[in-house]
């Protein structure tokens, strides 16, 4: 038994350095590159007449669209069956529609296999651009990209879209309805959005009335924005606010922490939880100009001196209940708490 082995073992190693002889060879004569040339996908650039509605169904493609270097509409994309799927390009006066024909691509063999990672070192042969005029604006934009979509620099009416990740860069949406597992708006100003998030969402620079966001598990990162006429139900998850203004916004959920630092307040800010850990520090003007009514149950509830006193906190009779409540002259805004079995600290 062990001679058979040893034989194989050594038959092993021979048919090893045999195929790394052949592998060395054959890159050596250019093999890599003929099979990236014999599997690469076709580039496709075509120029559209303008169109105010874009209908998306892309189900192996990402989807950019950005300013174009001219004044005129372009399209961008690679075609390949085997690897993209089959994309139909279908305009009918102001309605565009990015469709494929396929609902699934399969790459077969090692060769083929080997030609599709060539070719994406070099280029993502699965990005979708349209390059539009600097002045270009959207009456709506509908439907499916599989991988991530980009909203480059302009205005849109209307926004129904499902992708896997959501980039906004100088956008200003009037109303949106996003479902993606992770969405990332810098700079723009969107109303009426709605979203549907599973893993992270990012604002930066940004403006957002009239918003209804809803997370599991969901990391939310808010930094120098602005949430007006907002709710967010939030639950096992992660809500971050840095440089924020809040007016009129609700926060619910469980199991949930809350950071805020430099926060301002405006109108009503309510916050409702059970087993979640909140710790706020308000700017400064914010502190004076702000009525406090506060509630706790079985946990900690922490002001600075800056709020209030310790001594101007109550407690129920059965010591469970921590409230303090305060009333400014002038008020512009209000912060709301009721929260059970979780620490609040605010200052």
């Amino acid at each position: 038994m062990k001679k058979t082995n040893k034989v194989l073992f050594i038959l092993s190693l021979i048919l090893i350095s045999c195929g790394t002889v052949a592998v060395l060879w054959g890159h050596s004569h250019g093999g890599l590159q003929d099979i990236k040339e014999a599997t690469a996908t076709k580039k496709v650039e075509q120029e559209l007449s303008s169109f105010k509605h874009l209908d998306l169904k892309l189900n192996t493609r990402d989807l950019i669209i950005e300013p174009s270097k001219d004044d005129k509409w372009h399209l961008t994309y690679y075609t390949g069956s085997k690897v993209l799927g089959k994309l139909a390009v279908k305009q009918d006066g102001d309605n565009l529609s990015l469709k494929q024909s396929h609902e699934t691509t399969t790459v077969t063999g090692l060769i083929s296999a080997l030609g599709y990672y060539l070719n994406n070192q070099d280029q993502d042969s699965h990005d979708v651009v349209l390059s539009v005029p600097k002045n270009a604006n959207f009456d709506s934009i509908k439907g499916y990209v599989s991988g991530s979509t980009h909203l480059y620099h302009f205005p849109i009416k209307e926004v129904d879209l499902t992708s896997e990740s959501i980039y906004t860069d100088d956008t200003v949406i009037s109303k949106a309805n996003f479902s993606a597992t992770s969405l990332y708006l810098d700079n723009s100003n969107i109303s009426g959005l709605k979203l549907e998030a599973s893993d992270y969402l990012s604002l930066t620079n940004s403006t957002i009335n009239k918003g209804q966001f809803k997370g599991n598990s969901t990391t939310i990162d808010v930094d120098n924005s602005h949430l007006q006429n907002t709710a967010i139900k939030l639950e096992d998850g992660t809500l971050t606010l840095t440089d924020t203004e809040l007016d009129n916004v609700n926060l619910s959920g469980d199991s949930n922490t809350i950071t805020a630092k430099q926060l301002s307040l405006k109108n009503l800010t309510e916050i409702t939880s059970r087993y979640s850990d909140i710790t706020i520090h308000l700017e400064e003007k914010t502190r004076s100009t702000t009525n406090f009514n506060l509630k706790v149950t079985d946990e900690e509830l922490s002001l600075s001196d800056a709020i209030a006193s310790s001594d101007q906190m109550t407690t129920d009779e059965d010591q469970e209940n921590l409230s303090f409540h305060k009333q400014v002259k002038d008020n512009k805004a209000t912060l709301t708490i009721n929260s059970k079995e979780g620490p609040v600290s605010i200052d």
